[in-house]
């Protein structure tokens, strides 16, 4: 793209992302001399408009002002491209915690509890939230983005039944994955977004991913090293998934790894007990977002 092009009133400036559909610019408008960052997404010859790029108007648009969601300005079809334009920030929270000794733990959880809440209240699962997918302005205030996999929730399912609409289990960043995704659940609901907002918790304090593996296979050897293995006492739904097989993973049992002294010198018990509701292995006993909400943590 040449530099300085211009798209209705905004002159996109430098590139400063990109993804799977397209590249995201800083753009400046040429009336108010604002700052916004647009998302540039081809819709090629045929001029039809992609399924992911379709999901992420719908949902911000529905989303629209919620707070600690990013909050969508504009869309511009235009020449084969869709525009989508947005606030601009000048941090992800991955980008945030890097470069900062001093983190508001306190106002970063709830501004993130409160933002997936609404996603929720709204009947959207959010399906990829991990730090690189979450923006942070001067004031470290933090808004949920990048709604590109993002599906509505009907019925607010919160077990595994034939009433739950299925969808592709294969979503969500491998690191943030729930175990029930990565055993091949397709009627999953919202808890699949608690469990990825405990993992982004765990590593805004401690700087570093809380289940690390390059594969499926290796990420359910961390969850149940930590969590247990699956059984009819240790998160029973697990165990009829189509990938479960108890004959493939060693005995594990549960640990107290969340309650580790590095963790609790910086947010307490509460702050740990928190995360550990988030980050349980059976699905229907993960805290919700209003309970969250109300947790001791923030009292």
């Amino acid at each position: 793209m040449q530099d300085n092009k211009k798209v209705q009133q905004f002159i996109l400036q430098e590139k400063v992302g990109y993804g799977a559909f397209g590249d995201v610019y800083k753009a400046i408008d040429e009336n108010t001399s604002e700052v916004f960052a647009i998302k540039r997404i081809f819709s090629g010859r045929s001029q039809q408009i992609d399924q992911s790029t379709i999901r992420e108007i719908s949902a911000l648009s529905s989303l629209k002002g919620q707070n600690h969601i990013v909050p969508l300005q504009k869309v511009i079809f235009e020449k084969g491209c869709v525009y989508i334009v947005l606030p601009f920030y000048p941090y992800n929270l991955y980008e945030h915690i890097k470069k900062n000794s001093e983190i508001n733990y306190k106002k970063i959880f709830k501004q993130l509890l409160l933002g997936v809440y609404n996603i929720h209240k709204l009947g959207f699962m959010h399906r990829d939230l991990k730090p690189l997918n979450i923006l942070v302005d001067e004031k470290q205030n933090v808004y949920i983005s990048d709604f590109g996999i993002a599906r509505m929730n009907f019925g607010q399912c919160r077990n595994f039944n034939s009433n739950c609409e299925k969808h592709s289990y294969e979503v969500i960043t491998l690191h943030f994955r729930p175990p029930e995704n990565l055993l091949g659940c397709d009627n999953y609901h919202v808890s699949v977004d608690v469990w990825s907002l405990g993992c982004v918790f765990y590593q805004v304090v401690m700087k570093e991913i809380l289940f690390y593996g390059d594969s499926q296979i290796e990420m359910l050897f961390k969850i149940f090293s930590k969590l247990g293995t699956p059984s009819a006492f240790i998160a029973p739904s697990l165990c009829g998934l189509p990938l479960f097989n108890a004959a493939a993973f060693p005995r594990f049992y549960p640990t107290k790894y969340l309650f580790q002294q590095e963790l609790l010198s910086k947010i307490g018990y509460e702050g740990a007990d928190l995360i550990d509701r988030m980050i349980q292995l059976e699905p229907s006993r993960r805290i919700t977002m209003s309970e969250a909400l109300q947790h001791q943590y923030f009292l």
